[in-house]
């Protein structure tokens, strides 16, 4: 019994000394990211049949408690972008997630409505949605393009980040951030649609790719004990993650995706991008693959752990208004150096 009690002691110790260790590194017990808080507004996305959520049309507030900032949402799904939606001047269409939509900024902080301001002959549409990954912009497109009463765009850019390779396939790592609070709504009604909610994913069989759908309910929290309440258990949590993580097949199913927006925009007549705002290191397999496929790609990356381009203070995880022109300005001139001005 004194053994026992012995080994627990040391044991004890050992874990207050790499708990006070990793703080002092900086790390930290596991917590939802600081984000901003809606004042005022209505639920902002909804139920999309095969997209898992979407837009839902609208002007909206929202708040941290000092700044207010606008969004508006189009009658078409889209996020406001400088120019009316016309006809009369040729379409690009961004895809993405929040970096693409603009989360936490005012429509006329996003890189989309700094670009179409800037592009003379060109109307941006920004069809990005918050949560969205690869899987769904092609599903988004698909949409689009059978449902497009006006012509179909000229250029289609899909903005990739690493992080679209386990939204693509939700796996166990991504379906814990989801139900510990990746998802930061303060709103019951939106927390109550939210749990209906069902989301693709892609699964590789031998011979083929198929779409799945995953409800709340599917979802299992694959966490490990007080990852909530140490340092500790939040690294250990994540390499369990991490070592349990398929990252290679992960990558190659965006690329797959990718490859299908390829496709898909090469049958309507549309030139095809993939942009990227990470470094190359971090994207270098998807990079190599839009090389080796004749996809083009654009440049729009800066250092997203830099801190001075993040949100701060309220939203530690986006980009910043600073951030976003230095994306609207590598935007269009990319497709400049590409002769479209």
């Amino acid at each position: 019994m004194n053994k026992i009690v012995k080994y627990l002691f040391y044991f004890s110790i050992i874990v207050l000394v790499l708990e006070f260790s990793l703080r002092m590194l900086g790390f930290s017990a596991y917590t939802t990211t600081k984000t901003v808080s809606n004042t005022g507004s209505e639920n902002r996305y909804k139920l999309a049949d095969s997209l898992g959520a979407d837009l839902i049309p609208g002007r909206f507030l929202f708040s941290d408690g000092k700044t207010e900032k606008t969004l508006t949402h189009t009658k078409g799904s889209c996020r406001l972008t400088f120019k009316e939606d016309t006809d009369s001047l040729t379409k690009i269409i961004l895809l993405g997630c929040s970096y693409t939509y603009g989360y936490s900024l005012s429509d006329w902080e996003t890189y989309p409505y700094i670009a179409d301001s800037l592009l003379t002959n060109f109307n941006i549409l920004n069809c990005a949605v918050p949560g969205h990954g690869t899987m769904q912009a092609l599903l988004k497109l698909k949409k689009i393009l059978l449902s497009s009463k006006s012509k179909n765009p000229k250029i289609v850019i899909v903005n990739y980040l690493s992080f679209h390779d386990e939204r693509n396939c939700f796996d166990k790592n991504y379906q814990s951030k989801f139900l510990s609070g990746f998802v930061r709504f303060e709103k019951k009604g939106l927390e109550d649609t939210l749990l209906q909610k069902k989301l693709p994913y892609l699964k590789a069989n031998d011979a083929s790719h198929e779409i799945h759908f995953m409800s709340i309910k599917q979802m299992k929290a694959n966490e490990f004990p007080l990852k909530k309440h140490s340092a500790l258990a939040n690294r250990l949590s994540n390499f369990m993650a991490n070592i349990t993580t398929n990252v290679e097949e992960e990558n190659e199913l965006s690329c797959y995706l990718l490859g299908e927006i390829n496709t898909l925009c090469s049958k309507n007549d549309i030139e095809f991008y993939v942009s990227y705002m990470e470094t190359e290191k971090h994207i270098a397999k998807v990079l190599n693959y839009c090389g080796t496929n004749n996809i083009q790609t654009l440049d729009l990356s800066i250092d997203l752990t830099d801190t001075t381009n993040l949100n701060s203070p309220f939203d530690s995880y986006h980009p910043n208004y600073k951030a976003n022109k230095v994306f609207a300005h590598k935007l269009v001139n990319g497709l400049a150096k590409k002769n479209i001005k």
